[in-house]
């Protein structure tokens, strides 16, 4: 254990980080099968998701979060052929995120009191 270690809850902190995200202009797409990815005509920097439904998504960035099965799914999607993405599976989940300056916000407002 050490002092500024925190355990959350993975569902609670993703809901939140979902509905920050929201509230940034960030869309999610759920229950859509992506079949193809091709360049953009009308921008350079984007990207543009074929769905089997027939939808088309134009996007500068996306997030492809498949699990251990994120890297086979790039390298069929990816019109270049990308990199191999080195996930394996393994029980359990872990995310580590940099709070330094929370813990150093936290420790200036108990000084303050």
């Amino acid at each position: 254990f050490w002092f500024p270690d925190q355990t959350i809850c993975s569902l609670t902190f993703c809901r939140q980080l979902a509905s920050k995200l929201a509230e940034e202009g960030v869309e999610f797409i759920h229950g859509e099968e992506v079949t193809s990815t091709f360049a953009s005509g009308s921008n350079p920097r984007a990207a543009v998701l074929q769905m089997a439904s027939g939808k088309k998504v134009e996007a500068e960035a996306i997030v492809l979060a498949a699990g251990v099965g994120t890297g086979r799914l790039l390298s069929k999607l990816s019109p270049t052929g990308a990199p191999p993405v080195p996930l394996y599976g393994m029980r359990g989940h872990s995310c580590t995120v940099d709070v330094t300056h929370m813990v150093q916000q936290q420790q200036q407002q108990q000084q303050r009191q």
